[in-house]
């Protein structure tokens, strides 16, 4: 599993996040509710919803509002890939 941490950076698009580096980050407007679109420190790129989120289908994590350096609850765990935590702007290895 990577360990590594890493500063996060605002893309335009969905497709600008999975061209970035580590790091990258969309913040998208569905109809169940905002999804981050985010590339983890180890490449793998991963969307993960945010609260509240209309429909129950998996899980989903606390956003604080900031669209340029967000901080999410609880960690983000990717099984086999890359766990931490998305403080302040800021990908951080456990």
């Amino acid at each position: 599993m990577n360990t590594e941490s890493c500063g996060m950076i605002r893309c335009s698009d969905d497709d600008a996040v999975l061209d970035g580096p580590p790091g990258s980050f969309y913040i998208m407007d569905t109809e169940g509710g905002k999804v981050m679109w985010l590339k983890l420190p180890d490449g793998e790129a991963s969307a993960i919803n945010l609260r509240p989120y209309k429909p129950d289908i998996g899980a989903s994590w606390e956003w604080d509002g900031n669209e340029n350096k967000p901080t999410l609850t609880p960690s983000v765990h990717r099984v086999g890939s890359w766990h931490g935590f998305i403080r302040n702007g800021r990908m951080e290895s456990c």
